[in-house]
């Protein structure tokens, strides 16, 4: 055995410092992008900012559409937890530890209004009584949206009717015991147990699908997450789409001339001169990177724009599908350049503010050689469901015959993960017997 020197020839790409600032910066949304400025500027003494226009102000937001998110933030829908605090405080002739025990359970309900808790456990965590936690549980019951703090939908279900004055009705006899039989559909077991008609047990399951199985759902579930545009897409004269920056942060930096006149004479020292150089050099490659990012988000942007015309006219219509593929075609980029383009990134457009990643939406070819999104097709479903005959609700193979004949050629798997998508059952289980 020996060993022997062996040249070979290879190509590979190397990512310098410089490429990966700008990759990094091309993923930034526009409040990231502010806080790195910011540390960049506290570590850089060469970098000076206008911090006014380090993040884009406000007034900016209005421009399409008389948008303004602190109005908007105002509209937003209270918490469930705050309203039933709300009803809460104003009960009148409520003990102390009564009201403490149902305080503890609006706190504990989940985001549909249910009450996943024990109640030996919260008596224990509260060193109370079963029975009081039992009579705050009662009062929170009574509150409303009607259903809340139930612990199981029949429990939920039954609150509801009880609320409504049903008590001992049909409706609710069925609630009460027979729920499992009516979502498997098992009508006519129903009816000879509840020793009733077909007609009226089919009235009554209805009057069952006007209550609410989440009254929690309507409200607020957390925080609002605030979102600050980085691009604004505006409607002009003739009906062309304008693309802008909601804040141009390349020119809210600027280099300090008194450095740039240090390096030019001979009376500094050649360590503080490199210093400054470096400085200098690393200054010049952020703002670089700034302007190269901005110029890759208008074109990315405007790109999207031109190709989804008629969903910022007409709205979810008129949407067609596009992928990231497309667009990287159309401006010769590489796919993963489009990607954090979009990612994190919102546009205020004629249609609201949007992420640029709902522009983007699959879908298949229809017979006439027409494009149609996914969204579309799925709204047909909607639309075909709800017009159905409850005794015989279509099949996924009837719902893919129609989409046939209406000239969408979709396949029966694919009408089978839309349904799943929307949230609509099998027919088996959508049907009235």
């Amino acid at each position: 055995m020996y060993n022997k020197l062996v040249q070979t020839q290879a190509q590979k790409l190397t990512v310098t410092a410089n490429m990966q600032q700008r990759l990094h910066m091309l993923q930034c949304s526009n409040v990231e992008l502010a806080d790195l400025l910011q540390r960049e500027i506290g570590d850089n003494p060469v970098l000076e900012a206008d911090l006014e226009r380090l993040l884009p102000q406000r007034d900016s937001m209005r421009s399409v559409g008389g948008f303004d998110p602190i109005a908007a933030a105002r509209r937003m829908p209270d918490t469930l937890e705050r309203h039933l605090l709300g009803q809460l405080n104003c009960l009148q002739g409520i003990a102390p530890d009564v009201y403490e025990a149902a305080k503890y359970v609006i706190g504990n309900l989940d985001d549909n209004g249910y009450l996943d808790l024990d109640i030996g456990r919260a008596a224990a965590d509260l060193q109370l009584k079963g029975r009081v936690v039992e009579e705050g549980l009662r009062h929170v019951q009574a509150m409303e949206p009607a259903g809340v703090g139930a612990r199981n939908l029949r429990e939920c279900l039954l609150i509801q009717l009880s609320q409504a004055g049903c008590e001992g009705e049909l409706v609710y006899r069925l609630a009460d015991g027979h729920l499992e039989d009516l979502a498997a559909g098992r009508i006519a077991a129903i009816a000879k147990r509840l020793n009733a008609g077909l007609p009226e047990i089919r009235e009554a399951a209805r009057m069952l699908k006007q209550l609410s199985p989440r009254p929690g759902a309507g409200f607020q579930k957390e925080k609002p997450h605030y979102v600050i545009p980085d691009l604004v897409i505006a409607v002009e004269e003739g009906g062309r789409f304008s693309v802008r920056m909601n804040g141009r942060l390349s020119q809210a930096l600027t280099i300090n001339s008194y450095y740039q006149r240090i390096i030019k004479t001979e009376a500094v020292d050649k360590g503080e001169k490199r210093y400054v150089e470096e400085r200098l050099a690393s200054a010049q490659s952020l703002i670089k990177s700034l302007c190269d990012r901005e110029r890759t988000l208008l074109r990315v942007t405007e790109a999207i724009a031109f190709a989804q015309a008629d969903f910022l006219r007409c709205g979810k219509g008129g949407l067609v599908p596009l992928s990231l593929k497309d667009i990287a075609d159309r401006l010769g980029m590489h796919e993963s350049t489009v990607s954090r383009s979009v990612t994190g990134k919102y546009a205020l457009t004629p249609q609201g503010l949007l992420e640029l990643k709902a522009f983007f939406a699959s879908g298949i070819r229809s017979s006439d050689g027409a494009f149609v999104a996914a969204n579309a097709i799925k709204e047909a479903i909607v639309r075909l469901v709800r017009s159905e005959n409850p005794a015989k609700p279509l099949s996924d193979q009837q719902l893919t015959k129609l989409l046939h004949d209406e000239g969408v050629p979709v396949s029966r798997r694919t009408v089978a993960k839309y349904r799943e998508d929307i949230g609509i059952a099998p027919s088996g289980r959508r049907a009235v017997r």
